[in-house]
């Protein structure tokens, strides 16, 4: 029931108006938990692992949008 409530926060941009998230502008990350993680690489699910890294590259993305 509370991702009901919660998830289209999530796909609205405001994810930091939920309880226990912190955000905070970084150039790399690593994340460790004494429980297996899972989580999604290209949409598809990964599990099994006790951490995941990454890392920011940038100008690594190319965006282009059709003009007005």
């Amino acid at each position: 029931m509370r991702a009901c409530v919660e998830l289209p926060l999530v796909f609205m941009g405001r994810i930091e108006q939920l309880g226990g998230v912190t955000m905070a502008r970084t150039e790399s990350v690593h994340i460790t938990s004494p429980h297996p993680v899972v989580y999604h690489l290209d949409g598809e699910p990964i599990a099994g692992t006790l951490g995941i890294s990454a890392q920011v590259r940038p100008r690594a993305l190319t965006i282009r949008v059709p003009t007005r």
